[in-house]
C-alpha cells in the first residue's frame, strides 16, 4: 500500500512512519491517554476532554521545534495510527534532552514498535540535533518499557523511590539515560 501524497512523513523506519502531530488525532489521543492502564503508565493522572486535549496538541503544534519534537507513531502496513513519543526540554547548550513515548493502542504494544519509534527518534536526536545524551523517566510498575529502552542501550542512572501514588500503591520512578556512543555501540 503506498501512503497517500498528503500524509507528512517526518522520519521513516522498517514498519513505521514518525509524522507530525495534527490537531485532527485530538479525539484520538483523548481516548487512549483518559484509558486507565495507559495513564498508569504514564505521568498522566488527570481525566482529559476532547477541549483538553485540543489545547494541549495547538500547544504542542505551536512550540517552537528547539523545545518540542512530537511525533504520532503509525504502522506502515496497515497504515494505522497507534501511539505518540516526542524528545522534549532540549538543551542545545548542554546537548541533552528527554524522550517520551507510549503506545496507545493495547493491540500494538510489546511488537517491537515502541523500540523501532525510540530508536528513529534518537537517531535523530544525535544526528540532527547533535545531542551527546537522551534522558527518560519510567515507573517501575512497567517493566516491559524498562526492558525495551535496556535494549536500545539506556542505563538507569537513579531512582526516586515510592515517588508515585498509584492504584493505592507507592511506585518508583526510575530515571535512565543514553549517550551517543553507547547507542550507536549497541545499535551494529
Amino acid at each position: 500500500m503506498s501512503i497517500p501524497k498528503d500524509f507528512p512523513v517526518f522520519l521513516e523506519g522498517e514498519r513505521i512512519y514518525l509524522c507530525p502531530v495534527r490537531r485532527e488525532h485530538a479525539m484520538q489521543y483523548s481516548i487512549w491517554l483518559n484509558d486507565r492502564e495507559t495513564s498508569n503508565l504514564l505521568m498522566m493522572h488527570r481525566v482529559l476532554s476532547l477541549e483538553d486535549e485540543n489545547e494541549i496538541l495547538d500547544g504542542i503544534i505551536k512550540s517552537k521545534p528547539e523545545h518540542l519534537v512530537p511525533v504520532g507513531i503509525w504502522l506502515k502496513e496497515p497504515l494505522t495510527f497507534i501511539g505518540g513519543c516526542s524528545l522534549f526540554d532540549i538543551d542545545q547548550r548542554n546537548m541533552h534532552c528527554f524522550i517520551g513515548i507510549f503506545i496507545g493502542d493495547k493491540d500494538w504494544r510489546g511488537l517491537g514498535y515502541g523500540g523501532e519509534a525510540m530508536r528513529l527518534l534518537i537517531d535523530y536526536a544525535f544526528k540532527t540535533l547533535n545531542m551527546r545524551k537522551v534522558c527518560l523517566n519510567v515507573f517501575s510498575h512497567n517493566p516491559g518499557a524498562r526492558r525495551c529502552y535496556e535494549k536500545i542501550g539506556f542505563k538507569e542512572i537513579g531512582r526516586y523511590r515510592e515517588h508515585r501514588y498509584i492504584d493505592g500503591e507507592w511506585r518508583d520512578d526510575i530515571m535512565m539515560e543514553l549517550f551517543r556512543d553507547d547507542f550507536y555501540s549497541t545499535q551494529k
